[in-house]
């Protein structure tokens, strides 16, 4: 209140959102994992019903002991609302009991001989379960104000909690502290499956995220993170990683561990080189890698999943046969001595065919496909006839051993014939070889190509 009245800084607020759900059955198979579109949107085959919520708003100056009060009563107040009640009722036949046997004359009679058989036997069995909502999400978030929120106090709200069950947590600015505090104790968040950490002001991610290996959406945007703990390879069951808008020079090589990683965001960042395999990462979808002073482009070829890449000033999107391809192309960054000094602005596709053309090959599908989409652009053709490496590469790829690159490629060379002296020039990069490969080939497609 003063800080307000005498123009300081209003101090924190912060509002941690809880969500319940109804626990798992012993025995039962587990929910669909969420998965991220393309978009980065998350979704799940059959999202579950919306569960129980529960609000908790503090500031700065509130006493530890009245909030920490106020989560338990409400907390309990909402575990008691929801719980649900059940009397199973089971009936059963009994089987019969086993007739006795009689002595006649000497000789062993059984009953059943002379008597009816007995009535069967049922059996009434009652029980009775009382099955209570568990913590399913946690949600902070700042209101108003600056600074951190109170350890003590967050640390107190928590042990209120059992988060053993919760599966996605989601922090706030003012909150980069908790990532390394509680993951001293991963048995804690067992069951955690999404962890965000974006927009906490983190500058460093701490080498115990390692110890949740079930977690599958790690979203770390929006920080000040320059590097990636090595340890992030031991998340084999991780499928998004977001760590774009950070202060990243590299990657680290273990993530090439992260077998079932699906999209990968490292866009806005200061990588140049990223060094690491994708051999084994045969279900990477997306690629994001926007924004970044890159030298040269890893092999993709491997990444045979590969439908959303995004480098340079480019962003492509395909479908599932590579047959549509949707290309944007941003203005390039007015940085360069001849945009500076001379003010010739450079082409729009002068980042691109930098990058893609030099210690690089274009043997990925989704690539050579977003080329020749670019190139339908007379503007855009010219400017490739004049690189005499983007030639060589697209002789190479004309012998591809992927028939949709090598099509590619022939769309290309044919338009290119049309193009100023790019005829002569194809002949020095070796086109002719090319087409005797392509005539000479057993596949009829290949030859007529």
């Amino acid at each position: 209140m003063f800080r307000g009245l005498y123009g300081g800084a209003p101090e924190a607020s912060f509002h941690l959102e809880l969500e319940y759900g109804p626990p798992d059955e012993p025995g039962a198979p587990p929910s669909p994992p969420a998965r991220a579109s393309a978009s980065g949107a998350a979704y799940t085959p059959h999202p579950p019903p919306p569960g129980p919520r529960l609000d908790i708003d503090w500031s700065q100056s509130d006493e530890e002991a009245a909030v920490t009060g106020r989560l338990a009563r409400a907390a309990a107040a909402l575990v008691a609302a929801h719980a649900s009640e059940r009397v199973s009722v089971t009936l059963s036949a009994a089987p019969p009991p086993d007739p006795a046997p009689s002595s006649a004359g000497g000789a062993v009679v059984l009953a059943s001989e002379f008597q009816e058989p007995p009535a069967p036997r049922l059996e009434l069995r009652l029980s009775y379960t009382r099955t209570a909502p568990v913590l399913r999400a946690l949600t902070f978030k700042r209101t108003s104000g600056s600074g951190a929120a109170s350890e003590s106090l967050v640390t107190a709200l928590l042990r209120q909690l059992d988060t053993s069950t919760a599966r996605r947590l989601k922090l706030c600015e003012g909150l980069g502290w908790a990532a390394a505090a509680w993951g001293v104790e991963p048995r804690r968040w067992g069951a955690l499956r999404g962890l965000s950490l974006s927009g906490c002001g983190l500058a460093s991610l701490p080498p115990v995220v390692g110890d949740l290996p079930r977690i599958k959406v790690l979203r770390l945007s929006n920080n000040k993170l320059t590097a990636l703990p090595a340890e992030i390879g031991r998340l084999s069951e991780l499928e998004l990683l977001a760590a774009d808008n950070n202060l990243l020079s590299a990657v680290p090589a273990d993530l090439h561990y992260c077998r079932a990683l699906r999209e990968l965001d490292l866009s806005n960042n200061r990588i140049a080189k990223l060094l690491f395999d994708l051999r084994t990462l045969g279900r990477l979808e997306s690629l994001q890698l926007y924004g970044n002073p890159l030298e040269y482009l890893p092999e993709l070829t491997p990444a045979t999943a590969l439908r959303s890449l995004s480098l340079a000033n480019v962003r492509i999107l395909s479908d599932a046969a590579f047959s549509r391809f949707e290309v944007e192309l941003a203005a390039p960054a007015t940085t360069s001595y001849s945009a500076i000094v001379l003010g010739v602005a450079p082409h729009k596709l002068t980042p691109l065919f930098g990058l893609i053309f030099k210690r690089s090959t274009i043997q990925h599908p989704l690539l050579a496909g977003a080329l020749a989409r670019l190139c339908e652009d007379p503007s855009n053709l010219e400017l490739l006839a004049r690189e005499d490496v983007a030639l060589q590469q697209l002789v190479a790829m004309a012998i591809s051993d992927d028939a949709r690159v090598m099509r590619h490629a022939c769309a290309m060379l044919c338009a290119l014939g049309a193009v100023g002296d790019a005829s002569s020039r194809l002949v020095r990069a070796n086109a002719i070889r090319a087409v005797c490969v392509l005539v000479g080939s057993d596949d009829k497609s290949d030859a007529q190509s």
